[in-house]
């Protein structure tokens, strides 16, 4: 994905907006397992993912609990560290080798305080955030899991959904691997119950 696309999926920025912020941007490149963010440690930086597959965790009494995933065009960070300045309550790790821009959280405050369509920018991305919540708690948070696994399966392409391992898919639904087992080979048998409405992939 191009930079100008993936920016202007939030908010339709001019040029010289984007040429703006294109001075500040740096490249990022990590490979299949690697970290951009790390959990406790103050992020510095906000992460344009233009190409891979990106996973946020949070780790509890050595457990994974996996919050999101990040595909190209989604702009990510740690918003405890952006927000505050504290350490990041999760890691974001890259579940296959990815690249992007990023740039420094001083720098994209500083054009959302001096320019008006990064602030506009800015308002569209959480609003954004927070009609992607809802829409996951609609549609991830009730159910049984089957219900929860067949929405998300729905709602990914599949070469986004064949990069993400399963036990990863079964955290990020509440659920054991064993139980998303179970599920999958219930829709094997009976491949009619993946008929149903499909949800925008950006949607959870």
């Amino acid at each position: 994905m191009e930079l100008k696309n993936a920016l202007r999926l939030i908010y339709p920025l001019s040029d010289s907006a984007i040429e703006e912020l294109v001075d500040c941007l740096v490249p990022f490149s990590v490979e299949k397992g690697g970290q951009i963010v790390a959990q406790g440690v103050v992020a510095r930086d906000v992460f344009i993912l233009l190409e891979g597959l990106l996973r946020c965790y949070t780790l509890v009494d050595g457990i994974e609990y996996t919050r999101w995933f990040a595909t190209p065009g989604d702009v990510v960070t740690s918003m405890f560290s952006y927000c505050h300045n504290l350490p990041a309550s999760s890691t974001i790790a890259a579940l296959t080798n990815a690249h992007g821009y990023s740039i420094r959280i001083e720098d994209v405050k500083r054009l959302v305080a001096s320019n008006s369509e990064w602030a506009q920018w800015s308002i569209n991305y959480l609003m954004e955030g927070f009609f992607v919540l809802e829409r996951r708690q609609t549609l991830l948070g009730y159910g049984d899991a089957q219900s929860r696994y067949l929405n998300f399966l729905r709602a990914r392409s599949a070469a986004t959904f064949n990069n993400i391992p399963l036990q990863h898919i079964a955290s990020y639904l509440g659920m054991t691997p064993q139980t998303l087992s179970r599920i999958r080979r219930n829709i094997a048998r009976d491949p009619n119950l993946c008929n149903g409405e499909e949800f925008p992939e950006t949607d959870l």
